[in-house]
């Protein structure tokens, strides 16, 4: 202390509580202007249960981005965290010099980062709090058992622009049957129509995920998602057309936006080489889902699959297009197939009129 100025600081300080370690120290600098009277405290944490991670933050911390933090951490442990809180002393100070800085390493979560989208599971991640916002660029967990890393969470704001969005970028590695669940077991179902509803697939894919959503004042806003899946020789089921696609490869993704794409991709039907696209066609009212496709086939397969009588009149090998239209949403259709032949190469035995 001296004439003018007073200082207040203290030692390390351990303490322990229902199996959580803690050791901090804390410090107030109190010169005679009470504006420039400032405080810190710094803490470490161990083992630490998520759930009771509110308890430590600010009262500062934006309102919107609270309520989705509190609905959100289902479960999971804090290994390590590390707080540090700065600023002026009094509630009356300005809320944009109180500082705080808190970083949390948590093993095996379990998120809820939105009501009708799949929880994550088994999350490890560092994960970053400040007055800037919420970080965290090196996330690895699962969704829908879709292994994830890389994973980056993202939410933005400040003292006078709370928050209202929460960004979630990820690779993804697994199986094609699991990958599936993605498109079946998520809001983007029902926006492709249910097409993939009852597929079934084996063989690996690679992917990336990224969900825009809102919370605040954007609640009730619909998640913007973007799901690209890239795969590679791997096999399809689709029991309601009774086809068996194998060596399928290429890149297929959906976007809320635009729906369900593909800019090519090759695959074996009925045992020969063909190539195919998917395009979508977004209205407000809903869509329809179109997948293209273009190959040959030998006329006794498309016998055995069709079971059509007339094909016991005919031999040989054709080229063709065929285009399979899935209306979704408001567009009251039934999904139907096209197809387009020349018959070059088919021979025809019918018996004479």
């Amino acid at each position: 202390r001296t004439t003018e100025f007073v200082r207040i600081y203290s030692d390390l300080i351990h303490f322990k509580d229902h199996g959580v370690t803690a050791s901090g120290r804390f410090s107030l600098n109190l010169p005679p202007e009470k504006s420039e009277r400032t405080w810190a405290l710094e803490v470490g944490i161990e083992d630490a249960d998520l759930k009771d991670v509110r308890r430590y933050l600010p009262d500062t911390l934006s309102d919107n981005l609270s309520s989705w933090l509190k609905e959100a951490i289902i479960a999971g442990k804090v290994k390590r965290a590390g707080l540090l809180f700065h600023g002026p002393i009094g509630k009356e100070a300005n809320a944009a010099y109180k500082l705080f800085e808190l970083h949390f390493d948590v093993a095996d979560a379990t998120l809820a980062y939105h009501p009708i989208w799949p929880q994550v599971e088994r999350l490890n991640a560092g994960i970053y709090v400040g007055n800037w916002g919420v970080y965290s660029g090196d996330a690895r967990g699962s969704v829908l058992n879709n292994a994830f890393h890389d994973g980056v969470v993202n939410v933005a704001y400040g003292t006078l622009s709370p928050a209202d969005t929460v960004l979630i970028e990820a690779a993804m590695v697994g199986g094609l049957a699991d990958g599936l669940r993605l498109l079946t077991e998520t809001p983007v179902s029902a926006a492709i129509g249910h097409i993939a509803d009852d597929w079934h697939g084996e063989g690996a894919l690679a992917g990336t995920l990224r969900l825009d959503i809102p919370i605040g004042g954007r609640q009730g806003e619909a998640v913007d998602a973007d799901v690209v899946v890239d795969l590679n020789q791997d096999k399809l089921r689709m029991p309601a057309f009774d086809l068996d696609v194998a060596a399928l490869s290429g890149r297929i993704r959906y976007q809320s936006v635009s729906g369900l794409s593909s800019p090519g991709f090759t695959a074996a039907l009925f045992g020969k080489a063909v190539t195919g696209s998917i395009v979508s066609d977004v209205t407000e009212e809903g869509g329809t889902v179109a997948v293209a496709i273009e190959g040959e086939v030998d006329v006794s397969d498309l016998y055995a699959w069709s079971k059509q009588p007339v094909l016991t009149f005919a031999d040989g090998v054709a080229a063709y297009r065929a285009a399979v239209h899935v209306p979704y949403g408001g567009v009251e259709h039934r999904p139907f197939v096209e197809v387009w032949t020349d018959l070059s190469g088919v021979a025809t035995h019918l018996p004479p009129p």
